[in-house]
Formats: structure tokens, sequence, C-alpha cells
């Protein structure tokens, strides 16, 4: 946690924190949205709520995730690895 990005040049746009892998690139413009321009911001902001709405919509249909299809792939891997769990405890 030297401040310095993977290229070893300090203040890079994609810091690397030792022991943890870099962000996906749908998730790397946060680092740099508040250097923008306010477009760039708003469009910031959009991404982070869809994503806050995405993971609560995900914790609001925990408990009935067996009545619904699930909305996507994360979603289905998601109950995949709930229901390889559950049976394995078993």
């Amino acid at each position: 946690m030297n401040g310095k990005s993977a290229n070893g040049t300090a203040g890079g746009t994609l810091a690397c924190i030792e022991g943890l892998p870099p962000l996906p690139k749908s998730l790397s413009g946060l680092l740099n949205s508040s250097g923008g321009s306010w477009r760039e911001m708003e469009r910031m902001y959009a991404k982070k709520t869809m994503i806050q709405d995405d993971l609560s919509r995900g914790r609001n249909n925990s408990d009935n995730l067996f009545a619904n299809k699930p909305a996507n792939l994360d979603a289905a891997l998601a109950l995949l690895r709930k229901e390889m769990v559950t049976k394995g405890m078993k």
C-alpha cells in the first residue's frame, strides 16, 4: 500500500493494493470520478445508483429466490451457490 500503481508510478489511474486483484473495467471509473466534468459525475452517480439498486433488489428477494426466476446470470449463479451450500451441509 505504497500509493503506486501496478506499473510503479505514483498516482496511476488504476492503483493496485497489494494482495487484492484490480477492479473490473466496469468499476474502474469510480476511482477517477472526482476529477471529471459534471456530466461524468452524473454518469458515475447513475452507475453507482444502478449498482446499489441491483444489490438491494438482491437482498430483498433473498427470501423468495425459489419462487421467482433469477433476473440475470449473477442472480442465477448466486442461487446455484446457495443451493450447493445448503445441500452440502445436509
